[in-house]
């Protein structure tokens, strides 16, 4: 499995044990550590909200083809297109 999808597996799957009273924190630090780890200067569009975990993994794997338009939408291809 590669690096990428692995980390948002683990991160979903952190995300369903930790407590609600830390779930917002846990997200925003992976999600930030995402950013650093694997986006190369590439950002992306708050549109996935809490689903940026799962969207990635569902790209990766071919379930989903994100069709955001502009910018944003074409950095995220981006990735999926590197990760692959």
């Amino acid at each position: 499995m590669n690096a990428v999808r692995q980390f948002c597996v683990d991160t979903l799957e952190l995300l369903t044990t930790c407590s609600k009273d830390v779930w917002a924190k846990t997200f925003v630090d992976r999600r930030m550590e995402f950013a650093r780890t694997f986006a190369n200067d590439l950002t992306f569009s708050t549109s996935h909200g809490v689903d940026f975990f799962t969207n990635v993994i569902a790209c990766l794997d071919g379930e989903m083809e994100w069709d955001e338009k502009g910018h944003l939408g074409d950095n995220f291809r981006k990735l999926i297109k590197r990760n692959l």
